[in-house]
């Protein structure tokens, strides 16, 4: 686990000072950099939290992770650049779920002398850059974020409606860890987590993004939004490795898996979004 070789992954020159603009560099070059991606936790493949292994599947092997392995690359990275980090318990769609959501999100804390920071790559289409733990109105790359503090203590980020998720919330107090390791286990083993039944990527872009959902692939330009077919699973893997500069080749066996998953959704394989 080379800091060398985590710089190079994400095209960004060291070494990085351990400041503001050190980690909004870091931010920025990850999130461009790596996508957002639950294809193994969709193909039945454990997934693990360990430092170790995540370095090896993101950096190594150039793959991409869901919000447990992206940030925990994010913040052993701002670690050994030098940052006073801590992990955080988050929680996606908590508005809507309540405590039931909480620690379905793991998010990283950063003390600077200007103030804590949110540091995020952990969501599909949302942060780009660190985001200053304050209340209001915050701009990334065309997407206008609201971050409001709940009454129970928690922070709330509200996302852009061209964005993807609509909203999450994080403590800023140290991670509930049992918490978060008993939310990663059964999101990868409910039949009914999301990422067991639907094939995701995200990769962000400045000023956009490009996405699969199931056999729908997304691409956002400010706030225009292009859905289309994917025509069959070769296509899949055409575009996750020209697109995402993923290289999966079982995704084909997944094929019509995802076919069914669009039917259930659309109401037929082929149905128009």
């Amino acid at each position: 686990m080379r800091l060398a070789d985590y710089l190079d992954r994400i095209g960004l020159a060291g070494p990085v000072a351990p400041d503001l603009d050190g980690l909004r560099a870091i931010h920025r070059a990850q999130a461009l950099a790596i996508p957002y991606e639950a294809i193994d936790v969709y193909l039945g493949r454990p997934v693990s939290q360990d430092p170790s292994a995540i370095f090896d599947k993101l950096v190594t092997r150039r793959r991409g992770g869901w919000c447990y392995e992206a940030n925990g690359l994010l913040g052993w990275a701002l670690k050994e650049s030098g940052f006073e980090v801590r992990r955080a318990t988050g929680a996606v769609y908590r508005k809507l779920k309540g405590a039931v959501a909480e620690g379905n999100h793991v998010v990283h804390i950063v003390t600077l002398p200007e103030g804590d920071h949110l540091a995020d790559l952990g969501l599909g289409d949302c942060l780009r850059e660190p985001l200053a733990l304050r209340e209001g109105q915050v701009v990334q790359d065309g997407l206008h974020l609201t971050v409001s503090r709940t009454d129970d203590g928690w922070w709330r980020v509200i996302n852009d409606p061209a964005g993807n998720p609509d909203d999450f919330d994080f403590h800023d107090g140290s991670a509930d860890e049992a918490l978060i390791a008993l939310r990663h286990d059964s999101l990868q083993r409910d039949p009914a987590s999301v990422f067991v039944k639907t094939f995701e990527a995200i990769l962000m872009r400045a000023g956009g993004s490009i996405m699969i959902t199931g056999r729908v692939l997304t691409e956002r330009e400010g706030t225009a939004m292009h859905d289309r077919l994917i025509a069959d699973a070769d296509e899949l893997d055409h575009i996750l490795r020209t697109r995402f500069g993923l290289v999966v080749p079982e995704v084909a066996r997944a094929w019509p898996r995802i076919l069914d998953r669009h039917a259930q959704v659309f109401g037929a394989p082929d149905a128009p979004v």
